[in-house]
Formats: C-alpha cells, structure tokens, sequence
C-alpha cells in the first residue's frame, strides 16, 4: 500500500488549482470576446447603412434637397436595418450557443477570428469610403 503525504499531495492540489483558475481565466477571456464582437456588431450596423446611403447618393444622388433620391435613399436604412439586424441577432445568440458548446477548440477560435474580421472590415470600409 502506498500512502500519500502531505507534501507529495499539496503540489498535486496546488497544480489542480492553476488549471481550474486557468480554465476560469480562459472562459472569462471567451466571455470579453464575444461581449467585444457583440458590441463592435451593434457599432457597424449604423456605419454600414451610412455608407449604403452614401453609395447611393453618389451614384443616384440629384442635389436636390427633396428630390426623387432623397425619396428612393430614405428607404434604404429601414432595409438596411432589418436586412443587418437579423444576422446580428443570430451571429450574436448563435454564437453564444456556438463557443459554450465547443469551448476552446480551433473551431471556437477560428469563428471568433472570421467574426472580428467581418465586424472589423465593415468598420474600417464604412470609415475609408
């Protein structure tokens, strides 16, 4: 029979600990993320209707104050607003879903990574044009 003593347990509890705090770390990390993207989404929503608007306006715009593309242009956020907020709403629940039920794998990682860069180029493209 082989007995354990105290010192022989306390650096297996002490190695025990790191991981379950690393692990608490790593899903707070998940946590930020995911708050990050979703904030960052609600952000690029109303910068990608004003650069629909903007790209209209200057392919179709008349300068006139109430002219016939300030009609046909006023329609276009309240498309863009609904065409943009249903896959907001899913990408944001959906991938809440997504990363707790595949916690810290590549997959996880590489949807953050695909998510981000979406939400990233719609910022910087809505910015530079």
């Amino acid at each position: 029979m082989v007995s354990i003593t105290e010192t022989q347990c306390f650096p297996l509890f002490i190695e025990k600990m790191q991981k379950k705090r690393q692990e608490i770390q790593r899903e707070i990390a998940v946590g930020l993320l995911w708050l990050l993207s979703a904030i960052l989404g609600f952000i690029a929503i109303p910068q990608t209707i004003e650069l629909a608007l903007r790209v209209y306006l200057y392919f179709w715009g008349d300068y006139v104050v109430y002219g016939s593309s300030y009609q046909g242009g006023s329609i276009i956020p309240q498309f863009f607003v609904l065409a943009l907020s249903m896959p907001y709403i899913v990408a944001i629940v959906g991938g809440a879903e997504y990363h707790f039920r595949h916690f810290h794998t590549p997959r996880s990682w590489h949807f953050f990574t695909i998510t981000f860069a979406v939400e990233v180029g719609l910022l910087l493209l809505a910015t530079i044009l």
